[in-house]
């Protein structure tokens, strides 16, 4: 319990309890809200249960809506919450067809859209600003799903403008899922999920006075799916935001240093000499780099836990 305390009541874990709050308070502010509800969770998965979840609460038996591109696990995910789920057809791009899009949504019975910054498979994005707008025609729900592209909010000036623009409208999302242990340097398991409403936490809502005894205050177990859960996680992510904040500025000093991934130009490749991979479509988030030689076994071992926290996925091929 010293070392891993358990993060579901206070009483468990007082201070990993305290430090998860403030470092999921600082991701919330690189999204640019000052108020929330979130939580950490086991990883991206469990995350989007539990936001498709609320939105299920809210929009009961309506359709969940998600890019041919986005991942797997939310058409799984809506057939666990019992949600009617489509896939919607991507561009050449990879990123939603707002055309298709707006085909289903004129059947009135979408209650959720999901948007992803940074799929999987290519890196794209999907085109928030538009979907925005079309919530405010036909009044869904916007969940964005930023697992693996959430930490490009903080260079989203080095960005394409379509991928700029999405990461500048995320604010207005509903809801937003980002990983830590992906680009904000956290080993697994460890993700994010945060609402925008803070008052969706009475869907949480239950008693456990076997648990919440000793203290008055909010426990992480009242507003989370997931019960017992990691506490040295949030001292993991905790630790690591206090040394590498999440700030535009922090994450250019990061860039500079000599063991950082190379430059990138807006289309997705990276700035260096050498023999370029082909990449079709042009990725938004996602590097494609040349080839390399090896660096000595020693070097490479010891750069295992020294990439910057905006490290992009990259595509090397070492020989």
């Amino acid at each position: 319990m010293t070392i891993n305390p358990n993060n579901h009541a206070r009483d468990g874990g007082r201070a990993s309890s305290q430090m998860e709050i403030e470092a999921v308070a600082h991701i919330a502010a690189m999204f640019g809200w000052q108020t929330h509800l979130g939580h950490l969770t086991s990883g991206g998965t469990f995350a989007n249960l539990e936001a498709l979840w609320v939105a299920g609460q809210l929009a009961p038996g309506k359709r969940v809506l998600a890019s041919d591109q986005a991942h797997y696990t939310h058409n799984r995910i809506s057939a666990v919450l019992q949600l009617p789920f489509a896939s919607v057809a991507s561009d050449q791009q990879g990123r939603m067809e707002l055309n298709a899009l707006e085909d289903e949504l004129r059947q009135g019975d979408v209650g959720t859209v999901v948007a992803t910054l940074g799929s999987t498979a290519l890196g794209s994005v999907d085109p928030l600003p538009e979907i925005l707008a079309l919530r405010d025609r036909y009044g869904f729900r916007v969940h964005v799903d930023a697992a693996y592209g959430g930490y490009f909010r903080l260079i989203a000036d080095a960005l394409d403008t379509p991928a700029r623009l999405a990461f500048e409208t995320i604010d207005q999302a509903d809801s937003i899922v980002v990983d830590p242990h992906k680009h904000g340097l956290q080993p697994y398991g460890c993700g994010c999920v945060l609402f925008r409403d803070p008052s969706v936490g009475r869907f949480y809502k239950h008693d456990s006075p076997y648990t919440y005894f000793t203290s008055h205050e909010l426990h992480l177990g009242e507003i989370s799916l997931e019960c017992s859960r990691a506490g040295a996680s949030a001292v993991a992510l905790w630790a690591t935001q206090q040394l590498l904040p999440l700030t535009p500025a922090a994450s250019s000093r990061a860039a500079s240093r000599p063991d950082a991934v190379p430059p990138w130009n807006s289309t997705g490749a990276c700035a260096m000499t050498g023999d370029l991979l082909p990449s079709q479509p042009h990725p938004n988030l996602i590097l494609s780099c040349g080839r390399f030689k090896p660096a000595p076994r020693r070097r490479a071992l010891g750069l295992r836990n020294k990439f910057s926290p905006i490290a992009l996925r990259s595509t090397y091929t070492w020989r």
